[in-house]
């Protein structure tokens, strides 16, 4: 397969810049999900990345995430999705086992989805950040 890159990648963005960013998306997901609370959100740099499995990672009143070499909107939405299990956690949802097939994983991956399109609908110029330094 042949692919053809359409666009130079704009450069990348800073973590503070991230910040600002997820300070709109963090009360836009608060009011769309009609959290009670939110958890602090933590920036997990490439050195302590190998301590989470995946993207993101959701426990009591934390939430962390791996922001590095990743775009602005891939980090957004698994902060929704790690926010769709906080609201799960305070409707008393039962825990699941955090697989693919899994109920809960499922509803979190859809509600992410949903919440991001509709964030970026207003902000499409986040598209065109670079990714996270």
């Amino acid at each position: 397969m042949n692919y053809v890159i359409l666009e130079k990648a704009e450069k990348p963005i800073s973590k503070e810049q991230l910040q600002k960013i997820i300070d709109k998306f963090v009360p836009f997901c608060k009011k769309y999900l009609k959290l009670k609370s939110v958890p602090e959100i933590k920036f997990v740099g490439s050195e302590k990345a190998k301590e989470i499995k995946s993207f993101g990672q959701h426990e009591g009143d934390e939430i962390r995430l791996k922001v590095d070499d990743r775009h602005p909107m891939d980090v957004l939405r698994t902060l929704a999705h790690e926010l769709s299990h906080h609201k799960q956690d305070e409707e008393g949802k039962e825990s699941g086992n955090s697989h693919m097939n899994d109920k809960r994983e499922n509803e979190a991956n859809k509600v992410a989805g949903i919440i991001c399109r509709k964030f970026a609908h207003s902000h499409s110029d986040l598209f065109k950040l670079g990714s996270v330094e």
